[in-house]
């Protein structure tokens, strides 16, 4: 399974996404696990604070359970590229 190297985090835009949907990280976790992937709550924290990379199935899961297109993971970060 290969990862998503972020040098710019996608984990705060991840946060936002569960707390819209109502969910706690424990809620997050179980989606996930109904999707066949298993996570903990520490390694999802990490995800979310940008201390971990994701792994690119669990993006698509991520989309699936979030029902967004995946834009929805990437907002604002082109105003961090300086050109």
């Amino acid at each position: 399974m290969n990862k998503l190297l972020q040098d710019y985090s996608i984990g705060k835009n991840i946060q936002k996404l569960r707390a819209s949907h109502h969910m706690t990280q424990a809620d997050l976790v179980a989606a996930l696990e109904e999707y066949g992937r298993d996570m903990s709550i520490n390694t999802l924290s990490q995800i979310e604070n940008g201390k971990r990379n994701i792994f690119i199935g669990d993006l698509v899961r991520l989309k699936l359970i979030f029902n967004v297109p995946y834009d929805e993971f990437f907002i604002g970060l082109d105003s961090q590229i300086d050109i």
